[in-house]
């Protein structure tokens, strides 16, 4: 009797342990009979296996896609004797997770029983588009007149002289704007065009940025049909971050990117409680070090890599023909992803470790023992203040 009521105790805490504190809120805030939440359910993923697999693949983006596709089916059709048949479940694979809406308590707790299941969560607004700082218009003449700093300090017309990035695909390339998941016909501007999946309100849930993800692995057609491996990017520039705390709903798809061939380029967000701090999305599983240990864990060294992110012209979103000088971590990124392009350009095999190793072995790292000046002069006589996250720490609100 006793052995009994000790195993049932413990099933009781594993099932616990799989639930986020968010949805325990959720169903505390009212009547818990009649709440139903729409959650995000994370299955287990082989990742060992997955990597190993797409590595002995001569396809293995193609091979990445088969296995997640079939990993979602099989943990999928579990669900189908515990969730209610008016629940919409949407497959989220690359991430190893499913979309599932009207969930109450009672199908909560039948959904922790699954041994298929490892959390659930909120399918909240919880990542946002980083801020940057604006500076001054630009006309198109401005923007046609030379190259931009931060493409010479990469040494982009060096590299030029033997690629332009022939073979790499670019996505959308000049095509213009398009949004897969709202299919609005008018864009929602941004100096980032092209690397965000909820600019409609700066911010989303973990499910757009899966969903984005899984695209970008093979692309489909507006419906999410006809998904086609050979269309999939080479490099992926992201320009999101998160609040800080873990969330895993990215790292499979992260992995699932690296084995497919696809480089991940993340911006390291100009945000941070002191300065030189930094948050999400380097707090991260997926990259571990042998790095000093803290009481919160392992202490990491961010960023990576370092890149131009002083004012650089990008597009503007007060008008339909206009550009403007920004800076911040969102116009660093595309200089790394620039680079990373112009490499696979020269050898597509490369993988995600062999392009880390070159591009942190081989940067000039003099320019980041500098102290940041008091005030920065722009164009004319407008200045901006120097360090101007130190010591604060801004957030952006949905």
């Amino acid at each position: 009797m006793q052995a009994a009521l000790v195993l049932s105790l413990a099933a009781s805490a594993v099932a616990a342990s799989k639930v986020s504190v968010r949805v325990d809120r959720f169903f505390e805030s009212g009547t818990e009979s009649t709440l139903k939440a729409n959650v995000l359910v994370k299955f287990n993923v082989d990742i060992a296996a997955l990597e190993a697999g797409a590595k002995a693949s001569t396809a293995p983006r193609q091979y990445v896609f088969d296995f997640l596709k079939e990993a979602a089916e099989k943990n999928e059709a579990k669900l189908a004797g515990v969730v209610p048949a008016d629940a919409i479940v949407t497959s989220l694979f690359i991430g190893g997770a499913a979309s599932i809406s009207g969930v109450t308590k009672a199908t909560l707790y039948a959904l922790t029983a699954l041994n298929v299941v490892t959390y659930v969560d909120l399918n909240a607004n919880d990542f946002s588009r980083p801020d940057v700082l604006q500076g001054s218009a630009s006309t198109e003449e401005d923007v046609a007149a030379t190259n931009e700093w931060g493409v010479d300090a990469v040494g982009g017309p060096e590299i030029w002289k033997n690629t332009t990035g022939q073979g790499v695909h670019n996505y959308r390339a000049e095509n213009g704007w398009f949004d897969p998941y709202n299919k609005t016909s008018a864009p929602w501007d941004s100096h980032t065009i092209g690397t965000i999946g909820l600019a409609r309100h700066r911010c989303g849930p973990w499910r757009q940025v899966d969903y984005c993800a899984q695209f970008m692995l093979c692309p489909s057609k507006p419906d999410g049909t006809g998904a086609d491996c050979s269309k999939g990017p080479h490099v992926v520039n992201n320009s999101w971050g998160a609040d800080a705390t873990y969330h895993p709903w990215f790292e499979a798809a992260v992995a699932a990117w690296k084995a497919a061939g696809i480089i991940p380029v993340f911006v390291n967000g100009n945000k941070g409680p002191k300065c030189g701090t930094m948050g999400v999305p380097g707090q991260t599983r997926l990259f571990r070090s042998k790095a000093p240990q803290t009481t919160n864990g392992p202490a990491y060294v961010k960023p990576d890599i370092s890149a131009p992110g002083f004012f650089t012209i990008s597009v503007s979103h007060l008008n339909n023909t206009g550009y403007m000088h920004m800076a911040g971590t969102s116009m660093a990124t595309p200089h790394v992803a620039g680079v990373v392009a112009l490499l696979k350009s020269v050898d597509v095999t490369l993988t995600y470790d062999a392009v880390y190793k070159y591009l942190t072995a081989t940067t000039d790292q003099a320019g980041l023992h500098t102290t940041e000046p008091a005030f920065w002069q722009l164009r004319g006589n407008d200045t901006l203040p120097g360090s101007p996250n130190c010591g604060a720490y801004r957030r952006p609100t949905c």
